[in-house]
């Protein structure tokens, strides 16, 4: 069974008037390598209810851009977002060719009716080469 990523490896990089904070991330697999599937669960508080929103993901390899997706925060949890505790949910699939080294995802998410209603949290994470190459 995979061991999660501790919760000390993640940053808070939301505003501090923030409504929505994170509480833990965890990501699954503990060991990641080249076609690996991501599963990160995000935790926190909502100060307001969330009808819905917008969802954004990038991913950056030694500190380079390489890849982002936006999408309806609502795949990932329960919408509308009552006030009080949330959990998000993703996955993201690593392509076959991606390149061993250090890596940083950052999740960031806004609301649909107030923009200043929003988190982001960076995880850092390292690809491995596979065991059979």
């Amino acid at each position: 069974m995979p061991v999660p990523s501790t919760a000390s490896e993640w940053k808070n990089c939301g505003a501090e008037d923030a409504k929505m904070t994170v509480n833990n991330v965890l990501l699954t697999p503990d060991s990641i390598t080249r076609g690996a599937t991501l599963k990160f669960v995000i935790t926190g508080n909502t100060e307001v209810a969330v009808p819905g929103g917008t969802l954004k993901v990038a991913v950056a390899y030694h500190g380079w851009h390489v890849f982002s997706k936006t999408g309806s925060l609502c795949n990932s949890t329960a919408c509308p977002m009552p006030k009080g505790p949330f959990t998000l949910n993703l996955e993201s699939h690593l392509p076959s060719v991606t390149p061993p080294g250090p890596y940083t995802i950052t999740i960031t998410a806004t609301s649909s009716d107030d923009k200043t209603v929003g988190l982001c949290v960076a995880v850092p994470f390292h690809v491995a080469m596979s065991s059979a190459q």
